[in-house]
């Protein structure tokens, strides 16, 4: 019996979560649900179809129905998975339903591809998802945008975890098949498919599905395999212009991938092989939009790290979900601090952001496994801070994606940990402008070295000869006068201090893991403005700048990063043609020219050594470009979807 009677009313979702003997994993699934809710206040049911566990599992929905609303508990017999969601569906109120295995988890953009669907009028909505294998995360292989009679003609391109359903729609299709045990997902997506019934893809990811051996899915069955070859069949027939064997394959080869899923072998043996296994897949299948799911993929590392620990206590979940769960009454700004070795100065900035007029905000410090004493520094001080563990060096660029994947708040704020500020009104003006200019993207800022403030360091790229020339921001050598103290447009702000709103850097896609630093900030500058929105300097924002207290101000591997990830922003985001001729140019002068000319010379001076530098670092940077050249291909090919500015137009911002 139900713990109480659902009752009608004006729900978006119902969540109906078929069960049985789940308690190694249901607390988790019950976890990703209440922070769910807690997200967003359209009205949320959950259905638990319990087919009378024994192992403890009914105790633990008993225990979570009893203290929260809009959760019902019916535990009884049914036919099979197929029929106990069957059963749930029929209870549901909401306006659009779904169903989450018990071992599986939901992910808060839900509520994103929810309103992105109903803007779009559509029947069906699905996500990206996330493999949790031995607590490693891989993006889910062969999601796709869906195309006509594209499910009948190569595979399964909709991962069920997350997707929903309207719940008219549902009925008129019947439901899923209660006589099948493995495959009624993409039975019923044919089926609906085949009534003409409109999908959307939403490029969110919206849940995580958890891989292990017990796992029905995870099952190498042949059975499973004939199940699907089935149902393939019977759409064939209904659809027959849509045959081919492409899928039947494709399958196949899925089979083999869920058999070393389920081997008991090595966690690092079994990752490396399935991570080339799914690649393989992936290429098998649907290529296209490989890069662009995996470059969003880094965004939501955050919010999947919650559930990394099946064996946290009690005490642990409380503390992770108060990290993650927005109230009611939701900050405006989420500041986000990325650090490394930071223990020399973050204290200062942390100081600094305390002392700020402005208090509507939420503060995330993400350590990049330091090995000095930040981390202890800022639990014993800081108890407002948020922060987050690494146990492995990402770099800056996926960090920040990490944690602004933690927040909510439709404002972003970047600091190094080396910076401060000195204007108790900082924030406050920071918000003012952003929020007064809905043309405006992103704020530069002006940053100037806090050992010496009449020195400037950054006044946001002012030019695209950056890209060629320099090696750093200003190189230190402008003084803060004269045109700096002007508000104008420019073609990049450095991320050690700015400002962005969060809608705009969740669709340009966030910062781009690859380029780990620098130069991640020009490239994701420079698809703002492709969006059509500015990129706006504005030096009344000062910040104080130690500068590159992690890799030094003079560190090789950092000129090297420097020239190498500038080349990699021009040929990512400027016009192709110009993009050859460039760096064709560059090809000529610095890897063939150049060595040239310094092959009888024997170096004897400072500039020779410099210039040899540059060589090597050339070669080495068009190495890379060309081994990258498929990724890059993708991301400018992916990004089209996005943009509104012809490339070009990045020419006209000075």
């Amino acid at each position: 019996m139900p713990t109480t009677q659902p009752t009608q009313g004006n729900l978006k979702l119902s969540i109906i979560v078929p069960v049985l003997n789940g308690k190694k994993y249901i607390r988790d699934t019950i976890k990703s649900l209440v922070r769910l809710q807690k997200s967003n206040a359209q009205g949320c049911e959950i259905i638990f179809q319990n087919g009378f566990s024994t192992d403890g599992t009914t105790d633990i929905i008993d225990a979570f129905c009893s203290n929260s609303p809009d959760t019902f508990h019916y535990n009884e017999t049914d036919a099979g998975q197929s029929d106990a969601i069957n059963k749930g569906v029929s209870r549901a109120n909401g306006e659009w339903v779904t169903w989450l295995c018990a071992d599986d988890i939901l992910l808060p953009d839900l509520w994103k591809s929810l309103a992105e669907a109903d803007r779009a009028e559509v029947d069906v909505v699905y996500g990206d998802v996330v493999f949790l294998v031995d607590k490693q995360a891989i993006p889910a292989i062969g999601t796709e945008t869906h195309l006509a009679g594209k499910l009948a003609r190569n595979r399964l391109i909709i991962q069920q975890p997350g997707t929903c359903i309207r719940r008219s729609v549902w009925n008129d299709a019947g439901g899923v098949n209660p006589k099948l045990n493995w495959m009624m997902d993409y039975d019923l997506f044919l089926r609906l498919e085949c009534m003409n019934r409109k999908f959307y893809r939403s490029k969110r990811f919206v849940a995580a599905a958890t891989i292990h051996k017990d796992a029905k899915t995870s099952s190498g069955s042949i059975n499973r395999l004939l199940e699907i070859w089935s149902i393939l069949m019977r759409s064939h027939n209904r659809q027959g212009r849509h045959f081919r064997l492409k899928p039947y394959y494709v399958y196949l080869f899925e089979y083999i991938i869920k058999n070393v899923e389920s081997r008991d072998v090595s966690s690092s043996l079994k990752s490396k092989l399935l991570s080339i296994l799914h690649r393989i897949f992936w290429l098998m299948s649907v290529p296209n939009e490989q890069i662009d799911i995996e470059a969003r993929f880094h965004t939501i590392a955050g919010d999947l790290s919650v559930f990394s620990d099946l064996t946290a206590n009690e005490q642990r979940e409380n503390e992770l979900m108060s990290l993650t769960a927005p109230k009611n009454d939701q900050p405006d700004v989420d500041i986000v601090i990325p650090t490394y070795n930071g223990s020399g100065h973050i204290a200062n900035l942390l100081e600094s952001i305390k002392k700020q007029t402005y208090h509507k905000f939420t503060c995330f410090v993400i350590d990049d496994s330091s090995k000095d004493e930040t981390v202890d520094l800022i639990k014993e001080n800081y108890p407002w801070v948020n922060l987050i563990e690494q146990n492995q060096n990402n770099g800056p660029a996926m960090n920040r994606n990490i944690a602004i994947g933690l927040g909510h708040s439709p404002y972003i704020v970047i600091f190094d940990d080396d910076t401060f500020l000195k204007d108790r009104s900082w924030l406050t003006k920071a918000i003012r402008k952003i929020k007064d200019n809905p043309n405006i993207g992103q704020l530069a800022t002006m940053i100037v070295s806090g050992y010496d403030e009449s020195i400037l360091l950054d006044c946001g790229i002012s030019g695209n000869g950056y890209i060629f020339g320099g090696l750093f921001h200003q190189e230190n050598i402008d003084r803060v006068e004269g045109k700096h103290l002007v508000p104008r447009r420019a073609l990049g702000a450095c991320s050690a201090s700015t400002v962005l709103r969060r809608d705009v850097f969740e669709k340009a896609g966030g910062f781009d893991p690859k380029y780990f630093y620098p130069s991640e900030d020009l490239d994701l500058s420079l698809r703002i403005h492709l969006m059509g929105y500015d990129v706006f300097y504005e030096p009344s924002l000062v910040t104080y700048h130690y500068e590159s207290q992690a890799m030094g101000k003079n560190n090789r591997q950092k000129v090297f990063m420097h020239r190498r990830n500038c080349l990699l922003a021009y040929a990512e985001n400027y016009p192709i043609k110009q993009v050859v001729i460039a760096l064709a140019v560059l090809f000529l002068n610095k890897v063939i020219i150049s060595p040239l000319s310094l092959k009888t010379r024997k170096y004897k001076n400072r500039n020779e050594i410099i210039i040899q530098e540059g060589i090597t670092d050339y070669r080495k940077s068009f190495i890379y470009l060309f081994k990258n050249i498929d990724k890059i291909y993708f991301k400018r090919k992916n990004f089209d979807q996005m943009r509104t500015k012809p490339r070009k137009y990045l020419f006209e911002i000075h």
